[in-house]
């Protein structure tokens, strides 16, 4: 018997970003998260990066595992290196990582401490200017 499931990754990015959105320790030190972020937007801002979903089967049921991916970007002095960013990154880390997340559609729900961060990657900007890092986070969803 083959098992078919749908994706949960459109829920999933939703529920991160209302868990955001609804935080003052997000909101109070950075813009979006965007998806995409707009043109010129004004630093310090988020955006969603290249998430990926695959199954992941919990009780024969199509359940869901994320590698979820969101950017930072920050644009201070050489001297101030990647302090803002990683701190911002520290900040959703808190936010996402504290509660289940509320997912509003489909046919999955996240598990009990379903989201665990998993690594920060700095990347050089061409411009010199701009502090980008990438953090990742595994989130799990139950199919239900």
């Amino acid at each position: 018997m083959t098992i078919i499931g749908h994706s949960s990754l459109l829920a999933t990015q939703e529920a991160v970003y209302a868990a955001l959105k609804a935080s003052t320790a997000f909101t109070s030190i950075c813009a979006g998260p965007f998806d995409p972020a707009p043109l010129n937007q004004a630093f310090p801002y988020a955006a969603f990066g290249e998430h990926m979903e695959s199954n992941w089967y919990q009780f024969q049921r199509p359940s869901k595992q994320i590698e979820f991916v969101i950017d930072v970007y920050t644009q201070k002095t050489l001297l101030d290196g990647y302090q803002d960013a990683l701190g911002i990154i520290d900040a959703i880390t808190s936010i996402i990582e504290a509660k289940t997340l509320t997912l509003t559609g489909g046919t999955f729900a996240n598990a009990e401490n379903g989201v665990m961060f998993v690594q920060v990657t700095k990347i050089k900007e061409p411009d010199g200017l701009t502090r980008h890092v990438e953090g990742r986070w595994k989130i799990w969803n139950n199919a239900i």
